[in-house]
């Protein structure tokens, strides 16, 4: 019947919505640990170059339009935020 059928949607509801919230615990958890990996290994590679403390790489993700966007970015020593293609003298 009618209310049985309503019932059984309300459910499978209730179920895509508890599956799309642990995706996305899982897509959190991965882009941390990969921002975290990956911005250590860049930094590494910086300090080989230039000397420690002259560069910091940092990884940020933000939501835009619905989907997830990443943006590399350099910090000097001033805390200064750059653009590794071009905030430094023609890019990194």
């Amino acid at each position: 019947d009618a209310a049985t059928d309503l019932r059984d949607k309300q459910e499978s509801l209730e179920d895509l919505l508890e599956a799309k919230a642990l995706v996305q615990e899982a897509a959190l958890f991965c882009q941390t640990s990969c921002q975290e990996k990956i911005s250590h290994i860049v930094t590494r590679c910086l300090e080989a170059v230039f000397g420690e403390s002259a560069y910091r790489f940092e990884l940020k993700f933000e939501e835009k339009r619905n989907q997830t966007e990443a943006t590399a970015l350099l910090v000097d020593s001033d805390g200064n935020e750059l653009s590794p293609t071009d905030g430094v003298g023609g890019g990194v």
